[in-house]
């Protein structure tokens, strides 16, 4: 495939990234879970789960194409990647594990990082793929099934 998106990759630091796919291959960018990715839990700051989590995206590397990591530093276990091909037209593709218990705070995080960009003029597309935990969202119909579904904002966006 062009491009190889992951989610909950369970990934550490020792573990290297043509371990999981050939770097002669692909171009690799990992976001591994770390305090920095995964804030604590707001139901029990002390509890911090070192497993599990992060994102990868690998671009196969003899395409013809330039690759800018976006910055993302929100405490979310998130990845975006601008790619941009020879006619200078452009895609984002964005990948996030958004862990359900983490409250509205983590999620207003991931709607403004989101709209943020959208929001330029002539945007380029956004593809987001990855575990958003948000089981009342019904993705075929773009609504929430209940009104008081906090995280409902986010599928218009989508």
């Amino acid at each position: 495939p062009d491009v190889v998106i992951l989610n909950e990759t369970w990934l550490k630091k020792s573990i290297h990234s043509n371990e999981i796919l050939p770097d002669s291959q692909y171009e690799i960018f990992r976001n591994d879970r770390s305090k920095k990715t995964h804030p604590p839990d707001p139901s029990n700051p002390n509890k911090f789960r070192a497993n599990g989590g992060g994102v990868l995206i690998a671009v196969r590397s003899d395409l013809d194409v330039t690759i800018k990591r976006l910055p993302v530093s929100l405490g979310l276990e998130m990845l975006a990647l601008k790619i941009i091909f020879p006619n200078k037209e452009s895609i984002i593709i964005c990948t996030c594990y958004r862990v359900g218990t983490l409250g509205l705070s983590h999620h207003d995080k991931l709607m403004s990082y989101l709209r943020s960009l959208t929001a330029k003029k002539n945007p380029p597309k956004l593809y987001l793929v990855g575990d958003l935990n948000l089981p009342n969202a019904d993705w075929i119909a773009s609504h929430s099934i209940t009104q008081i579904d906090p995280y409902s904002a986010l599928i218009p966006l989508l």
